[in-house]
């Protein structure tokens, strides 16, 4: 049974409030505050990895989602207004993507051949904004969770954002390979 890209957009952005919360009240509670964090740094790293790799728009989605979870973790850990305001902007940018891959029927990332100029530019700016690269608007939030966690005076917090900014430097590297594919089949 295939998912829908619906039910992908459920499981990518308002599924993940309950247990993004849970859990980062489940850490901050926890006397294994510094475990919990470095295996949510390795999740985003092996999310990261996986991602640069992945030749399906599901699995595409599916592991930019679990590194997006990490952040939100972070985020509302931190504050409940910055986590909101990373859901939001993370959430807007996953459904248009999504749509345009409902609108060309996309299944994997040769899909992109065919869409217009215009998706493909929704696309791609959609893409960079979930990856964070400014000035794009997913930049503003993981920015701000980053000030926050560092400025919270944590040196687990501290390296935690550091592994969270090495694993979004290599997801870049996924994002761009779907850009640069459209945009190279769309010249020739």
């Amino acid at each position: 049974m295939e998912v829908t890209w619906f039910n992908a957009f459920l499981l990518s952005s308002f599924l993940k409030v309950p247990p993004s919360i849970l859990a980062s009240v489940v850490i901050s509670y926890s006397d294994w505050k510094s475990l919990w964090w470095m295996m949510s740094v390795f999740a985003m790293l092996y999310s990261s990895l996986i991602l640069v790799g992945q030749m399906s728009a599901r699995g595409f989605f599916a592991y930019s989602s679990m590194g997006s979870t990490c952040w939100m973790i972070l985020g509302a850990a931190i504050s409940k207004e910055i986590f909101f305001f990373y859901f939001f902007t993370y959430s807007v940018m996953v459904m248009m993507m999504m749509m345009i891959c409902k609108k060309w029927d996309i299944k994997n990332i040769s899909g992109f051949m065919n869409i217009s100029k215009k998706d493909g530019w929704v696309f791609a700016c959609s893409s960079f904004s979930v990856a964070g690269i400014p000035p794009f608007a997913g930049f503003m939030p993981k920015l701000l969770i980053c000030f926050s966690a560092i400025l919270s005076g944590s040196a687990v917090l501290l390296l935690v954002v550091i592994g969270y900014i090495i694993a979004s430097v290599i997801s870049v590297a996924g994002y761009m390979d779907i850009s640069e594919f459209f945009y190279l089949c769309s010249y020739f």
